[in-house]
């Protein structure tokens, strides 16, 4: 009986681990999509400043 509790519990624990792991890792993900997307906006940003500060030169 305790051991079929204890299968049980490390099942639940491995389980639970297993899902926190995907989660987090969605959010490490999420994270750097938004940054490499607003690295993205600020180059565009840059280029199309420079481009306008050339052509008033």
């Amino acid at each position: 009986m305790k051991a079929s509790i204890l299968a049980y519990t490390l099942a639940l624990s491995l389980i639970f681990s297993l899902l926190l792991q995907y989660y987090l890792q969605g959010a490490v993900n999420a994270k750097k999509q938004r940054v490499l997307q607003r690295d993205r906006l600020e180059t565009q940003l840059r280029e199309k400043l420079d481009k306008r500060l050339e052509s008033g030169n």
